[in-house]
């Protein structure tokens, strides 16, 4: 199916499921096309047949991120393995509760090394309103100013993405432009409710982010790649007083997989420029908007999902 070519999938059974729709090799997935099914049903249909034309599989049983041969990385690798099946025993659940902050004087998440670490949370909701609240305080500890950066939207004729049957159907305006109090609107909600594109960015220097598009892989800057704030090429916004927009974002790269140097830049600082994309963004009345929103791609990483923590190492 794929003309000739040799193709190896990875991936971990034990990670969580998609986020939309059903697993390719989940019994709720239709092995037959049918003339009543919607688009996204026959892409199912589709995608399982090929899957199921794998033939050969590997599976790798060495966990590579802990490899210390201390005894508390041996306990811990030998948690997490068991963790991954739901097969932990009174000694994982004893490992895994001894490191929860506050139940010794030396676990404290006021600590300097635990202080700025990204949260783990399950809901995008939450994530953000932790990012929200720590970016103010990061600026506040080090007496910086908060700097607001705003998208340049305009209205998409992107015709509106396939339907999760997991979710209720949106209500879409029927606006023919973006008025000053929908654009308002828009730059003020959460990141959850525009795909993960931000509206507004407030940001200084130093404050973590996260980069949220592979944009260049041989340069590091992919997404889930962790970053703080160098500086900034910044425009005023026209029509909209006292507002500015990014040109480009220069981020130091945290832990890269490899150094990063280019021309007339520090090492491992590199500049990150405005991406458009079409999303379907939420307006404060629930009410649907199909915009074409320009803005750099990254987010505060004083928090996470667990879906965008699944691979990371620390």
């Amino acid at each position: 199916p794929f003309g000739g070519l040799n193709v190896i999938l990875s991936g971990d059974f034990a990670q969580l499921p998609p986020v939309n729709g059903n697993a390719l090799y989940s019994r709720n997935v239709s092995m037959h096309q049918e003339a009543r099914q919607k688009p996204w049903e026959q892409e199912n249909t589709i995608g399982k047949h090929i899957w199921l034309q794998f033939t050969t599989v590997v599976i790798l049983t060495e966990n590579m991120r802990q490899i210390d041969d201390s005894p508390e990385e041996a306990a811990f690798r030998r948690a997490l393995g068991n963790l991954r099946w739901r097969g932990c025993d009174a000694a994982d659940i004893a490992l895994l509760r001894s490191r929860i902050a506050g139940t010794t004087p030396d676990l404290s998440v006021e600590k300097p090394g635990f202080r700025d670490v990204s949260i783990i949370t399950a809901l995008n909701k939450d994530k953000d309103q932790i990012n929200a609240t720590n970016c103010a305080r990061f600026a506040a500890e080090r007496k910086l100013t908060l700097e607001d950066f705003y998208s340049i939207d305009r209205l998409s004729t992107t015709e509106p993405k396939r339907v999760d049957p997991k979710k209720k159907k949106r209500v879409y305006s029927t606006a023919k432009s973006i008025s000053r109090s929908a654009q308002g609107g828009l730059w003020h909600q959460p990141p959850s409710t525009s795909e993960q594109i931000p509206g507004k960015l407030s940001l200084c220097i130093g404050m973590p982010v996260i980069i949220r598009y592979n944009e260049a892989t041989e340069l590091c800057i992919t997404r889930g790649q962790e970053a703080r704030v160098v500086g900034w090429s910044a425009l005023n916004y026209p029509k909209w007083p006292g507002k500015k927009y990014l040109d480009v974002l220069y981020v130091e790269l945290v832990n890269p997989p490899h150094p990063v140097k280019l021309p007339h830049l520090p090492k491992n600082v590199v500049p990150l420029t405005r991406n458009a994309e079409s999303i379907e963004a939420q307006l404060p009345n629930d009410v649907y908007m199909r915009i074409s929103r320009s803005q750099i791609p990254v987010l505060p990483n004083f928090a996470m999902t667990d879906y965008s923590s699944q691979g990371k190492t620390r």
